[in-house]
């Protein structure tokens, strides 16, 4: 499954759209829906979306913060379609992928949640 554009929508919401970057609620330099800038992207000033390497000092278009929110979320999708082996509505998924995308990935998979669900 794919996280649905409403849970995409609902993600921005809860977690903000900035096209600049600020300072997230632990002080980390963040840019989008919550993209945490990595090491090298602080470095080099340039964040590779869709396969692009784009400079973003000037701020974010918004189809690009869009894009890179649809780019972080996959590897958070991939984890809950192969960690949760019971069917799931779309916005169940959408939900665990949320989560997922908050906690980590390694933080999800060794979550209590994904123990409950799996019990079913």
């Amino acid at each position: 499954m794919k996280m649905s554009a409403n849970g995409l929508k609902l993600l921005e919401q809860w977690e903000g759209f900035k096209t600049k970057v600020y300072k997230d609620s632990a002080g980390l330099p963040t840019i989008g829906v919550g993209h945490l800038l990595t090491k090298s992207e602080l470095t080099s000033g340039k964040i590779v979306i869709k396969g692009v390497t784009v400079k973003y000092a000037n701020g974010l278009t918004n189809q690009q913060v869009t894009d890179l929110l649809a780019q972080d979320v996959s590897p958070a999708a991939a984890a809950v379609t192969k960690g949760v082996k019971v069917p799931l509505t779309q916005n169940q998924f959408d939900a665990l992928v949320s989560f997922s995308f908050n906690v980590g990935i390694p933080a999800f998979n060794g979550s209590t949640l994904l123990k409950v669900l799996s019990q079913k």
